[in-house]
């Protein structure tokens, strides 16, 4: 089934156009590693301050006030370069078991990430609106899962072309 929807979007003009155009694939992928590497450290930078590594000066409701703007602004970006890539080689995305491993971690993460700015913003409890504090086990618990689910989006990122390559 995956194969035929595949093989459908490679067939569209729009794929066509997409490949042809030399410089598009590669400047989508450039943009797709720079966003990664925004969400990624954003990601590091609340995940660390709630398990009490790093920034401890700042509250993480002020930390997660001024980097989850710039996370959902690059998830954004990477859902527009993801595409073109997937559309370009439709194969090679969407029959690896990684892509799909990958999408399901994305969609986790990102609502976890949602989830925690929507609470920091209603009802911030009383630890995240202070400096220095420890954070209560079950934020630690999440910046833990946050840091597993995000070293998993980019190992599984990375080894989609080798996967495919062992499938194809």
């Amino acid at each position: 089934m995956a194969g035929k929807w595949a093989d459908w979007i490679k067939s569209t003009a729009l794929s066509h156009s997409i490949r042809d155009a030399v410089w598009l694939v590669p400047t989508s992928q450039a943009i797709h590693i720079v966003c990664v590497a925004i969400v990624l450290s954003s990601a590091c930078m609340i995940s660390f301050r709630l398990l009490g590594l790093m920034q401890l000066n700042r509250s993480v409701r002020q930390l997660a006030g001024s980097v989850i703007p710039w996370m959902f602004c690059c998830v954004a970006v990477l859902l527009v370069t993801g595409l073109v890539q997937t559309i370009a080689e439709p194969r090679r995305e969407l029959l690896a078991g990684l892509y799909w491993t990958k999408m399901v971690m994305v969609l986790c993460v990102v609502g976890f990430t949602a989830w925690l700015a929507v609470t920091l913003r209603r009802k911030a409890p009383s630890w995240a609106d202070t400096t220095g504090t420890r954070s209560p086990g079950a934020a630690r618990v999440f910046a833990v899962v946050s840091l597993v689910l995000w070293a998993g989006i980019v190992i599984c990122g990375r080894l989609i072309a080798y996967s495919y390559l062992l499938h194809s």
